[in-house]
């Protein structure tokens, strides 16, 4: 499977200088307008200001596409029918979207190692672009109605394409804020652990956690700095309008429901592939929705020993998410979803422990590779507060009731 296409080396510095050009080219025609539209200036501030209510180092891109497209269609407006405090207000607004989604000084969709003069450059010639139009009208070297419309149909020129770059190539980002609403009105998540502070931004990792309802994927993403490559059984990937999200959006790999007895599951070689790439892998080794309440963990498969066996320098993060055994999508009081409540605000916690590499002598088998990473899974439970679970240990000769 082709992973989705990431923002790129290219496509993020080019979204950030046309935010920035179109920024000089739609703030000075509505400053020039006659009144001036101060219109402009405090819903930019608004669009900054909306950034940082919902921050997250990838999430936070989605807010370019919907900003650079508000700003192109207010300057297109403005283009054919001048300035007003509405179109300057909807300019302002949209490109304090997309100028406060590039603040955050090292989000982990940044690809581009662009250095720091260069985009200090940018910002300075975007300042003269808005400044020098000023002291020439102000000098008598340019006609101010003239020198207004050249730039309304130079932010129609930079807007356009880019806002169409940001729709194409920032998608998911996109889509995954604009869930964000609606998983809040769902759960209350908070995250604790010390791998937090020092989860890579770039580069192979790989993160495991017990698996108590349909949403865990989803809290795992909400609370890691980056985006994640998350596998998915076949029951919910070959979902009608699911599958077209994890194949083009979220790159997801397919887990078949009943595997097929061969030397290499393909999902296994997927796995390898997108640590290879660099992806932040995330699995849940169960490979089962808990059940019980008796049970908290299901032994793990042994798909994870094949894919750490294959890249044993890889560092694993065993997290512990409680609080969605009982929720709308687990199988606590029936089967998900059904005659339940929807969740309101049901608090939701994720421990993220120090990463760690497997030592050679755990992978050598994998039942003490499977039984060693769920012992560390349930060592992030002590994280959040919680009493430790019975320690899992290689069972008697003859009492090895493998279920993977």
């Amino acid at each position: 499977m082709t992973p989705p296409l990431p923002p790129d080396r290219t496509t993020l510095p080019l979204l950030r200088a046309a935010a920035l050009v179109g920024l000089a080219l739609t703030a000075w025609p509505a400053f020039a307008a006659d009144p001036p539209r101060w219109a402009w200036l405090a819903a930019f501030a608004a669009g900054v200001a909306v950034t940082f209510v919902y921050r997250h180092p990838f999430q936070t891109l989605g807010y370019v596409p919907y900003g650079l497209t508000l700003g192109a269609g207010a300057a297109v407006v403005a283009r054919f029918w001048g300035w007003g405090d509405v179109g300057a207000g909807f300019a302002g607004f949209g490109l304090g979207l997309a100028a406060g989604a590039f603040l955050e000084p090292r989000p982990a969709a940044r690809l581009a190692d662009v250095p720091g003069w260069v985009v200090g450059l940018g910002y300075w010639l975007a300042a003269l672009l808005g400044v020098l139009p000023v002291v020439a009208v102000r000098a008598g070297w340019a006609d101010a109605d003239r020198l207004r419309g050249t730039f309304t149909l130079g932010a129609v020129v930079a807007l356009l394409p880019a806002a169409a770059l940001a729709w194409a190539r920032l998608v998911r980002p996109l889509v995954e804020l604009t869930v964000v609403p609606l998983l809040a009105l769902s759960y209350r998540i908070r995250v604790t652990g010390p791998g937090l502070a020092d989860f890579p931004r770039t580069g192979a990792c790989v993160v495991i956690a017990n698996h108590a309802c349909w949403f865990d994927p989803v809290f795992l993403g909400r609370v890691l700095p980056r985006p994640i490559t998350p596998m998915m059984t076949s029951e919910f990937y070959d979902l009608p309008g699911i599958r077209w999200l994890m194949v083009h959006v979220f790159g997801t790999i397919r887990v078949p429901e009943k595997q097929m007895k061969k030397e290499t599951p393909a999902e296994i070689v997927e796995a390898i592939a997108a640590l290879d790439r660099g992806d932040c892998l995330v699995l849940f080794p169960e490979g089962y929705l808990r059940r019980t309440d008796d049970r908290p963990m299901r032994r793990f498969g042994r798909g994870i020993w094949h894919i750490l066996a294959a890249r044993p320098d890889v560092p694993v993060y065993a997290c512990w998410i409680e609080g969605a055994w009982g929720s709308f999508t687990s199988y606590r009081g029936g089967r998900p979803t059904k005659n339940k409540r929807p969740d309101v605000l049901r608090p939701i916690a994720v421990g993220v422990p120090l990463p760690e590499t497997i030592p050679a002598a755990e992978l050598e088998t994998h039942l003490t590779t499977r039984l060693g990473l769920m012992n560390r899974v349930a060592a992030s439970r002590l994280l959040l507060g919680l009493p430790p679970l019975p320690e899992y240990e290689v069972p008697e000769r003859g009492d090895d009731k493998d279920e993977g």
